[in-house]
Formats: structure tokens, sequence, C-alpha cells
């Protein structure tokens, strides 16, 4: 965990808490570790309009029973979640270790009020390399080691190949109702590869996010994508512009 992490909110944390129980009632002796990820692993958490990212471990793969019973012991309507939802992301010890091209995980289970159960089983996306690797770097351990005892690092080019696929993904999906309806992941997910571009460090979308304000160019782009997104701006980005940085982004990552 990093030494700068701050603690997680109250209810946040007993939430994570009785999901981590759950999944440790579910796979027993299966399971190896539960670590955090995403925002909340990078101090970016947010309860309005952040999910909690976990990630387990497990020592082999799932059985039937085992990718049955965990999605109902976690769906919202049995653990309700103060958050926007809960993300979790379940991969075998030998997932985590050999880093398979492309990358695979055993289950993923997204829930939450607004968004339902949904639930993919045993398949493949390279972009959760992202997640992997802010957990080994930032996460906490809920159960089981410490996330860099549990989790392998990831190469810089599966980050930059992660990277393409998720900003690949935002541009596909822009102003799309559900996942991104006024551009502002575009933005700060364009934000963040440039910063990987330049530093060669994983950070929360809204710390990659200030620095790109303070630069010309996009700067003014970034700031509003920041307001919008903290609710200090209510009207949609101008789609032109964010298109333009997406434009500008992905060939980056192509190139390095």
């Amino acid at each position: 965990m990093s030494a700068t992490a701050q603690p997680l909110p109250g209810l946040v944390r007993a939430y994570a808490g009785l999901v981590t129980e759950a999944i440790a009632q579910t796979l027993s002796k299966n399971l190896m570790g539960v670590v955090t990820t995403g925002s909340l692993a990078l101090d970016d958490f947010t309860p309005e309009r952040s999910d909690i990212d976990l990630i387990a471990v497990c020592r082999r793969p799932l059985s039937p029973a085992e990718r049955r019973d965990l999605p109902a012991r976690i769906d919202d309507e049995v653990l309700p979640c103060p958050a926007t939802g809960l993300d979790l992301i379940v991969f075998t010890r030998q997932q985590v270790s050999c880093l398979p091209r492309p990358m695979s995980f055993e289950l993923a289970v997204t829930t939450g009020a607004r968004w339902g159960l949904d639930v993919v089983s045993a398949a493949m996306d390279e972009e959760m390399l992202l997640d992997l690797e802010i957990a080994r770097r930032h996460g906490r351990a809920l159960h089981g080691p410490e996330p860099v005892a549990l989790l392998k690092e990831v190469p810089a080019e599966r980050l930059r190949v992660a990277l393409l696929v998720a900003l690949t993904w935002q541009r596909d999906h822009l102003f799309n109702p559900r996942h991104d309806p006024r551009g502002t992941e575009g933005v700060l997910a364009a934000c963040r590869a440039l910063h990987w571009l330049d530093n060669g460090n994983l950070v929360a979308k809204t710390v990659a996010g200030r620095r790109l304000a303070q630069a010309p160019g996009y700067g003014p782009l970034a700031g509003a994508a920041l307001a919008r997104r903290t609710g200090r701006m209510r009207t949609a980005l101008r789609g032109r512009e964010v298109r333009e940085l997406l434009a500008d982004v992905i060939p980056k990552l192509e190139a390095k």
C-alpha cells in the first residue's frame, strides 16, 4: 500500500469488508487475496461518481458452483453498494503470475443500484492489466498478503497496450448515455495516458487532468473536464475538442 494512502471512508470500508467476507465464504480455501484497485487505491474516490474496484486472486480456476454463488452473494440487492457500484475481477494465481497474452480473467462481476447485475466469466481483456498494476503499486490488502507479494509487475510494453485499448474504447463510447454522456471520462483517460507517456507512472485520472490543465493547448479542455466531473460545470464538453484530443493521444500510444 502506498505510504501516503488515505484511510478508506467509513461506509466504504464497512462495505468492502462485507464483500470480502462474502468472497471468502464462497471461495473458502481457494481464496488467496482481495485487493483494492482503481480510484479507491489511488485516493481519488468520491461516492457520487466512483465505483468500488476490487481484485480477488484464487488458487485454482473457479468451480461452476463458485461462479454461480459469488455474484449472487455480492449483488447490490443483497449487499447495497454505498457508491456508484461494485466492480470485482477474479483472477487465478497462474493468471496474475504469468500475465498471459491477451490477459485473461476468471470472473468479472459488476453490480449497483443503477447498473443491475452483470457477470462475465472466463474471458480476455488486456485493459485489466491497468487494474492489476494499480493494485500492485497502490492497493490495500483486504484479505491475504500485500499486493506486491500477490501480483506480478506489469511490463511497460503491456501497460502501453492496455492504455491504448482503454483509450480506444473511450473514443468508441464517447457521449454514450451510460458510459460517458458528457465526454468527461474520455478526456481524463487521455490525460492519464499522456501522463504515463511523459512519466511512466499510472496516476489517478483527476491527478493527470490537473497536470494537463496547467499546460497550454489542451489545458482548458482538461480543466473543463475536471469541473464537469466535480459538478462545478453542468454542460457537456465540446465533441470536436474531445475527439481532437483522443485523435492526438492514441497515435502517440501506438508509436511508443
